[in-house]
């Protein structure tokens, strides 16, 4: 198992209390910590945390091009690619841990054991029309199975990830030429040797990466989405305070983007945040 963390700026210092829970999580003897970035912004955090992170943990960095961490597309399209899946392919399990996540107490075991594909914070409503028929599950602090992930990445990718790189769907006539030049190419080509172009489509229309996940997994027997209940478990993120009450007024294993959302609710539950 291997906590991904991906830094693309300095961190605040919300941030780097953010990282220091992850000390919480005791019950894993040797715990993996992993900053995924350009090497530029590894570097420019790496002693800070050091610092704050306990002897058993170890901390390893993984540098990718710094073309994928300019913005949340660029992002969501590392997180869609072979080549992120694969360079973790020695585990099991991934847990994403953004910047902005925090682990409340040590359950990690529970749900490594429960064997799901996928599972993060529950979607409550759907606030965007992607999400219709979703309920499960926020991608900023989540556990993902990586040998199905490579599974179904290899099962439907067509466009190499160097072509993806190209891509620069800011400038109309960029993507206007990658769409002629490579996308419709690799959809034609595709079509014919039966692929879906899912993952593909997902990418040249900037779809959250959690979305495009959560969907496929759903729709695929193969794969075990989690259960709204044992989301509610691990994470809340928007609406925690009617996550809060579908969870038997129980706190999850962890949390996302709690500055974000309701913050006060947060703060009257961890006293921690309060300094």
């Amino acid at each position: 198992m291997v906590v991904i963390v991906p830094v693309y700026k300095l961190l605040s210092k919300s941030e780097i209390q953010s990282m220091e829970s992850l000390n919480k999580l005791k019950s894993q003897s040797d715990l993996l910590v992993c900053l995924v970035g350009s090497n530029f912004f590894i570097q420019l955090n790496n002693n800070r945390l050091s610092s704050v992170l306990n002897s058993f943990i170890t901390l390893k960095n993984e540098s990718f091009d710094e073309g994928y961490f300019k913005d949340v597309v660029s992002y969501n399209r590392l997180l869609l690619s072979n080549e992120f899946y694969q360079r973790f392919k020695p585990y099991e399990y991934m847990l994403i841990f953004q910047a902005d996540a925090f682990i409340i107490k040590d359950s990690l075991n529970v749900f490594l054991d429960k064997s799901y594909t996928y599972i993060g914070a529950p979607w409550l409503e759907a606030d965007v029309p992607e999400k219709e028929g979703l309920s499960v599950g926020n991608g900023g602090f989540s556990l993902r199975h990586i040998p199905s992930f490579i599974q179904a990445l290899r099962s439907d990718l067509i466009i190499p990830d160097f072509f993806w790189k190209l891509y620069d769907p800011t400038k109309n006539w960029k993507r206007k030429l990658f769409k002629l030049l490579v996308y419709l190419p690799a959809q034609i080509w595709g079509k014919s040797k039966g692929k879906s172009f899912y993952f593909e489509k997902a990418k040249y229309n900037w779809m959250n990466e959690d979305i495009v996940w959560s969907q496929f997994i759903q729709d695929h027997k193969a794969y075990t989405l989690s259960s709204l209940e044992d989301a509610l478990m691990f994470s809340f993120e928007t609406m925690p305070r009617e996550c809060y009450r579908l969870n038997n007024n129980q706190l999850p294993f962890g949390c996302h983007a709690r500055e974000k959302y309701d913050f006060q609710f947060w703060k009257s539950h961890i006293t921690s945040l309060n300094s």
